[in-house]
């Protein structure tokens, strides 16, 4: 569930693995405000009525980076200029008024990373991960403790990396999992973890 999906990422802040700088808006703030008169219901249609109290109301008036906002459970994700407040709080309204209403609709609004690869990585039989990125599939084994990878890209040496922290920090080593990752060249990045059914 989102306690878990939270708990897991948070964990992995405090295990000091790669997570771009970032809050999680939970679910009741869209009730919050509404309950305040920060944003109205007209219809079908959203009313933003004090743009400064939502943004404030988020710590997100002081924004100096590009963002990027994602539901918690991974759909499409938005990157913004930091300038753009009105951007940023249209695709927030909207990302809440379009979600499924019977389930949660948390949001991650995150440091945008600028992604020269990207996609998501899974356990498979516990010995292997599939990494899916473009319209690729590779296999890549788990790296031993103290093990280097063979690999000579070194994007995927460092999603190795990423992968073997995610595992060792996490206690995920029987577990059947995802993750969402993007590599800018530098540093492999982990946004969003999840735990298979």
């Amino acid at each position: 569930g989102v306690a878990k999906e939270l708990l897991l990422l948070n964990h992995a802040v405090r295990s000091r693995l790669p997570v771009p700088e970032g809050i999680v808006l939970l679910d009741g703030g869209w009730e919050r405000l509404l309950e305040d008169g920060i944003i109205v219901l007209d219809g079908a249609d959203i009313r933003v009525e004090a743009a400064d109290a939502f943004l404030q109301r988020f710590a997100l008036s002081h924004l100096k980076e590009a963002v990027t906002i994602r539901p918690l459970f991974p759909s499409k994700a938005i990157t913004l200029p930091p300038d753009d407040r009105y951007a940023i709080i249209h695709t927030l309204v909207e990302m809440w008024s379009t979600g499924d209403a019977t389930k949660r609709r948390d949001i991650i609004v995150s440091k945008a990373i600028t992604p020269q690869w990207h996609g998501t990585a899974t356990t498979t039989d516990g010995t292997n991960d599939t990494v899916y990125y473009d319209d690729s599939v590779l296999t890549l084994p788990p790296l031993p403790r103290f093990g280097r990878s063979h690999n000579q890209t070194a994007w995927q040496h460092r999603l190795q990396l990423l992968l073997r922290g995610v595992r060792r920090s996490l206690n995920l080593l029987g577990d059947k999992w995802q993750i969402t990752w993007a590599d800018d060249g530098r540093r492999c990045w982990l946004l969003h973890i999840t735990l298979a059914d």
